[in-house]
């Protein structure tokens, strides 16, 4: 009975972590779409996702302790105290016991609780602009990674297929040395050259493990990598037309959530400095007490109420170190801000120009890539008629020329996913036409 408790806690436990990892997650399709991928890239239980989303919740948590700075203070007092009492004292009793109950609103501050709830409220614009850009961000992260996986197997099969030529080749060599045509130099350095093209082919197929590795942890489900992939159809993005320089830099200066977030942080520095410096100027307090005493003198009201004007004369390190902290992070936004604004500038132009010579790439990929498919099949004509023997090497150049075409290809789709980032709007490699400039953030 003991061990089979035991095995079923086993079991449990082992199911409750399973679950929490994300092995129970619904088995990926098969093939893999790059539309499915970018859908599982939403998930919001991804660890990127969940960072953001606790650095929304400790910003509204600001925004709750700013709107609670002034709110109704009541507190209960109780006291057990032995006293001589003075000789001119009515009562001359020694037990000053009391139980008092204060409350306290603070009806004028100067501003600072609003100059915190302000800040507060910048400070979750400027999250909400963050996650923003980790949503999207997740996506160029799970597009790059489906892109490798593509082209790590491309890579392999051109690798395979030139170790299959090198393998015949070789197998040929090692005819003509038993036969004693070839030097033993001749067959070790042939050797050699067979071993280096078997090595790099299973370099190949560790990196297609590598690469779905890669893609599983972007997908978020470490547990489950994708077996096969479909390849999405991207002929069109070099029709794409390549986007106006000044009207780009225009727009995303206006629409970039990165630049919105640090704007929005930049608001928040200078409200904590306006709520720092109205911690110098005068409070009023309302202020309603209610006790019972042991001991009946004159200042032992059971009741009173009242207005409590208060004004600091001198002030210490705390509030000079959090005017400097205020004032010190303010500046630190507003320099983020200008370094941001320059490399958005920077990154923006070498989009454009890596676009433009994309979009004149694919044009000549596709001539070589016609060019070797053209060439393979007269190589195959050839070999039939026993004219030619290069089909091999036909095959080889065409599937390398195949897969150049390819990576530009994606290289080009993710130089426009980019793009939309930079500019704040949803991701999509689809997309047949340049967005327009004008748009709202997703």
């Amino acid at each position: 009975m003991s061990s089979a408790k035991t095995w079923s806690r086993a079991v449990l436990w082992v199911a409750g972590f399973s679950f929490s990892c994300g092995v129970l997650a619904a088995p990926l399709p098969q093939p893999l779409s790059l539309q499915h991928a970018l859908a599982l890239a939403a998930d919001e239980n991804h660890y990127d996702l969940q960072l953001r989303a606790a650095d929304m919740d400790a910003a509204r948590a600001g925004l709750r302790t700013a709107q609670g700075e002034n709110d109704l203070l009541v507190g209960f007092e109780a006291r057990a105290r032995y006293i001589d009492a003075a000789d001119l004292s009515p009562d001359q009793s020694h037990n000053d016991s009391a139980a008092v109950l204060v409350a306290r609103k603070r009806l004028f501050d100067s501003g600072r609780r609003g100059a915190l709830e302000h800040a507060a409220l910048a400070t979750i614009e400027s999250e909400e602009q963050r996650t923003v850009l980790a949503q999207q961000q997740r996506k160029l992260d799970v597009m790059r990674a489906f892109y490798d996986v593509l082209l790590a197997d491309r890579v392999f099969t051109l690798a395979n297929e030139r170790m299959a030529i090198a393998y015949v080749d070789f197998d040929k060599i090692k005819d003509r040395r038993e036969l004693g045509q070839l030097s033993q130099v001749d067959f070790l350095r042939a050797q050699t050259n067979y071993e280096e093209v078997l090595r790099e082919r299973n370099l190949t197929e560790g990196r297609q493990r590598s690469a779905r590795v890669k893609l599983a942890a972007a997908l978020g489900d470490v547990t489950q990598l994708p077996a096969k992939l479909s390849e999405p159809a991207l002929e069109g993005l070099d029709a794409r037309k390549s986007p106006d320089m000044d009207t780009l830099i225009k727009t995303a200066l206006d629409t970039n959530p990165q630049l919105l977030a640090l704007r929005h942080q930049l608001q928040a520095s200078n409200d904590r400095v306006a709520a720092a410096r109205a911690k110098r100027m005068p409070v009023v307090d309302a202020v309603v007490e209610g006790g019972a005493y042991n001991r009946h003198v004159g200042s032992n009201d059971p009741f009173r109420a009242g207005l409590v004007f208060s004004a600091p004369l001198v002030v210490g390190g705390t509030y000079d170190g959090e005017l400097a902290r205020a004032e010190a992070e303010r500046r630190r936004a507003h320099a983020m801000i200008v370094r941001m604004e320059a490399e958005l500038r920077q990154r923006l132009t070498e989009l454009v120009l890596d676009i433009d010579v994309l979009r004149k790439t694919v044009t000549g990929d596709k001539v070589r890539a016609d060019y070797r498919d053209l060439y393979m099949e007269r190589s195959r004509a050839l070999y039939e008629m026993e004219v030619s023997t290069d089909l091999g090497d036909s095959m080889v150049q065409l599937t390398d020329a195949q897969m150049r075409a390819t990576r530009t290809l994606y290289t080009l789709s993710m130089a426009w996913a980019e793009l939309d980032v930079l500019l704040g709007r949803p991701v999509d490699p689809f997309a047949a036409t340049t967005p327009t400039t004008q748009g709202k953030n997703p």
